[in-house]
């Protein structure tokens, strides 16, 4: 299945459109802007993704997404220079960044409980820390580990005596 075809794509149309325009300016192009290899595709690349970088640090947002569409007809032109299909690259793409996502949801998420803190990891990251004052506080904790479907980890237990 192509890019521009899935079904879960909300931009078939603007994609298809982009595509067709990618392709016309590669066949049809003579100007020097398109460059003629890919390693000039990829150095015309990296000299406008700094240019946005640049805009974009100075709050010139206009002109970083100007050097970032900039940039795209050069990623289109280096993959074209490759004998990528745009669509296929596109895809592919696509696929990996959603596979990302599902790998990144399915990391084990606990709520790791402390004599005196709880914190959220998602896999080995700490995402968050509170303190733990009251019994209250833990059963709260707790209730909203579980209602999230995490794990609750002890790690020490003697916190729990002095709630009792």
């Amino acid at each position: 299945m192509s890019f521009a075809t899935d079904s879960t794509n909300p931009h078939n149309a603007e994609l298809l459109k982009l595509i067709e325009r990618f392709e016309w300016l590669y066949r049809n192009s003579t100007d020097t802007v398109v460059s003629s290899t890919i390693r000039d595709s990829l150095v015309l690349l990296r000299a406008t993704v700094e240019e946005a970088c640049e805009a974009f640090e100075n709050d010139r947002l206009p002109q970083s997404q100007q050097a970032l569409e900039d940039g795209l007809m050069h990623v289109l032109m280096a993959l074209g220079r490759m004998g990528a299909s745009p669509d296929e690259a596109l895809c592919r793409a696509w696929q990996r960044v959603h596979q990302n996502n599902k790998q990144g949801s399915q990391q084990e998420k606990a709520f790791h409980i402390f004599q005196d803190r709880v914190e959220v990891r998602v896999g080995d990251t700490t995402q968050g820390s509170w303190p733990l004052f009251t019994l209250e506080d833990y059963q709260s904790f707790t209730e909203t580990a579980r209602a999230l479907g995490c794990a609750v980890v002890h790690h020490d237990m003697r916190q729990l005596e002095l709630f009792s």
